[in-house]
């Protein structure tokens, strides 16, 4: 049997927003590390695991 995970991850755009789907589909919102260069361009790292593991099926979204 396959275990199924979703992950909801959130850039900075509508935090809001993303909180209210993880509030709506009953999962947290994963953990991201977001930080800006001096350019101003964004670093964006999931803190989470995104990898697929042989027997499970992960499904990650990332919600900007």
């Amino acid at each position: 049997m396959v275990k199924t995970t979703l992950r909801l991850f959130s850039g900075t755009s509508h935090p809001q927003l993303a909180a209210a789907i993880a509030k709506e589909l009953k999962v947290s919102l994963s953990k991201m590390h977001i930080s800006r260069f001096a350019c101003n361009e964004i670093y964006a790292k999931p803190e989470e695991t995104v990898s697929v593991a042989f027997e499970n099926a992960h499904f990650a979204f990332c919600l900007q």
